[in-house]
């Protein structure tokens, strides 16, 4: 009988392989079972390097209600949305959008 695969969540120590997992995909925020399950890892295993980690400051740790979510370090400029543009520019230009309205539908008739 074959054995079970191992594939490379098997190499590296626990926090390069945490690592691994935070910067695969930066944008997704995950709990801490949630990394021991990828992982296949007991969540007590997780504590020490995830602790660690974000002492180092090489991952972010936040909490929502009463749960901690971890993810990968951002650069400041990358929090901060840009200025939604266009929002409000067409406020009171009425007569003008019922102009274009009539034009339109005037070619169709």
């Amino acid at each position: 009988m074959a054995g079970k695969k191992r594939g490379a969540h098997a190499v590296g120590s626990m926090e390069e392989r945490i690592l691994a997992l935070v910067n695969g995909n930066p944008d997704i925020t995950r709990t801490r079972s949630q990394m021991a399950k990828v992982l296949r890892c007991p969540v007590d295993e997780m504590r020490g390097p995830l602790d660690a980690l974000v002492e180092r400051g090489l991952i972010t740790r936040s909490s929502i209600g009463s749960n901690l979510i971890f993810s990968a370090k951002r650069e400041r400029t990358q929090r901060i949305p840009d200025r939604i543009v266009g929002k409000g520019e067409l406020k009171g230009d009425y007569n003008g959008a019922m102009r274009h309205w009539d034009l339109c539908m005037g070619i169709r008739r």
